[in-house]
């Protein structure tokens, strides 16, 4: 048990946000199934998030951010990985000089951090936001953004689809398959031998 959670489940029943009991269930909770503290209490319906997040900023002396309700630098979300992004449920909103505003709902997350700093060279300041909120904005980015081209068929089917005789095409696809005939090389002798190729 991470003591650091220990402190803020007790610290949670002194402010009367979490009863002695709730506490008990949400560390057997815990226990079995390792998660954050914080996402548990949530879960059980034992904190409401966004009070839970009011709480952790004044606890941490950190800045709250609401994510549904402030726009985002674009240009700068569409130049980190979505892996990233996703992966760890954070969302830049700002590039000021050197300095990226990144809301988060766990800023003792220092390997994130760490990365963000690593991949843009840019100082990273943190701001509390509620999970369920930072991940309801980053969907609504990603599924704003155009479907991607699907990718093109592999080399050897597109030259294959071009030869206008179905039995040459089954051999030569045999034959790149196995590895007889590299497809660059292949297409290059079939072009000079005067091949039928279908436009």
């Amino acid at each position: 048990m991470d003591p650091r959670e220990l402190l803020l489940g007790r610290e949670l029943v002194e402010a009367e946000l979490l009863e002695a009991d709730q506490l008990r269930v949400a560390l057997d909770y815990q226990a079995q199934l390792p998660a954050r503290l914080e996402d548990i209490l949530v879960k059980l319906d034992f904190v409401d998030e966004q009070t839970l997040s009011e709480f952790l900023a004044q606890r941490e002396q950190l800045p709250t951010i609401d994510p549904s309700g402030r726009s985002i630098d674009e240009e700068l979300l569409s130049s980190l990985p979505r892996s990233l992004i996703e992966g760890h449920e954070v969302l830049p909103y700002r590039l000021d000089e050197e300095t990226i505003l990144l809301a988060m709902s766990d800023p003792a997350d220092l390997r994130v951090i760490d990365e963000l700093q690593f991949l843009t060279d840019c100082k990273i300041e943190t701001a509390l936001a509620p999970r369920s909120a930072i991940r309801e904005r980053i969907e609504r980015y990603y599924s704003s953004l155009p479907e991607p081209p699907p990718p093109p068929p592999p080399v050897e089917e597109q030259l294959c689809q071009r030869i206008a005789d179905p039995a040459v095409s089954a051999l030569v696809r045999v034959l790149i398959t196995n590895g007889v005939v590299n497809p660059d090389d292949w297409l290059e002798a079939f072009e000079r031998e005067g091949g039928e190729i279908e436009s």
